[in-house]
């Protein structure tokens, strides 16, 4: 596949799967093993098919029908789809004034937190 790449993390519940396969040949998007899209690659056999992700693990697979049968399922594509990050300050110290520095306390829970930017800087977050 060439978009969606490879252990991508996304907020949006659609992707376009596009990738190239034999030509006019029925294409078909598995995620987890279940079939989620469908469609017909063109004579030069591309093909861009929007499929619906599901919260937290995609993992991506295409398979093309041809009258010989059905191809082997690709290389799998990993998408993480989280749309539920949860962030609370409960205090702020400080900072009243232009130029002061300002203490933030939080809470940041996601499962898949990779870090937390504050105007533009990434913050320390204890575990």
């Amino acid at each position: 596949m060439e978009t969606p790449q490879g252990k991508t993390y996304t907020n949006q519940g659609k992707v376009i799967v596009k990738a190239i396969a034999i030509p006019a040949s029925t294409v078909t998007i598995q995620n987890n093993g279940e079939n989620v899209g469908s469609g017909t690659s063109k004579q030069d056999g591309t093909f861009n098919i929007s499929i619906k992700l599901k919260n937290g693990l995609n993992t991506l697979t295409a398979t093309a029908l041809m009258k010989e049968g059905s191809t082997d399922p690709s290389s799998p594509v990993t998408i993480i789809l989280d749309q539920k990050p949860k962030l609370a300050i409960d205090v702020i110290n400080g900072g009243s004034e232009k130029g002061q520095v300002a203490t933030v306390r939080g809470l940041a829970k996601d499962d898949y937190l990779d870090k937390v930017i504050i105007n533009g800087k990434e913050a320390e977050v204890d575990s």
